[in-house]
This record gives C-alpha cells, structure tokens and sequence, in this order.
C-alpha cells in the first residue's frame, strides 16, 4: 500500500471483507494470515481482526515468522 494510504485502516477493512466471505459463503472454517516479524502494521491488523498470533521462533522462511489464525465464530468458546 502507498504510504500515503496507510494508517486509514483499508487493510483491516479489506480483511474483514474476506474473512466474511471465507465464513459465510465458503463455509470456511478457519482463516490463517502469516508475515514476517518486522511487519508491525500487519500484525497489528491480525490483532484487530481478532486472530491469534504466533510467533514462530525459526527465521526461515521470513513469510512464516508471524502466523495469525481466526476460527469460524461458531466454532469459538464463548
């Protein structure tokens, strides 16, 4: 994303419209996001979709080093 665009929250927004999509019309039953350890931004973004972060402690590959998982909201204790 352009820097000029960024901190307005499009990308939360656009992975709130996927994660829907994944649930509702897929029937999806989980949605998985990964990065790398110094993208703050998108970990910040999985923290507010309500994913769970883990923190992977090998540095290979550097896409894998931050894993966010987000069960379908049926299958999450209430």
């Amino acid at each position: 994303m352009l820097p000029a665009h960024q901190g307005n929250g499009y990308a939360a927004e656009a992975a709130q419209v996927i994660i829907d999509v994944v649930f509702t019309r897929l029937q999806g039953q989980r949605v998985v996001a990964t990065t790398e350890h110094a993208n703050l931004r998108s970990q910040r973004v999985m923290h507010k979709l309500g994913m769970h972060i883990l923190k992977n402690t090998s540095q290979e590959p550097p896409w894998f080093e931050v894993v966010g998982i987000l069960g379908h909201p049926d299958s999450r204790p209430a």
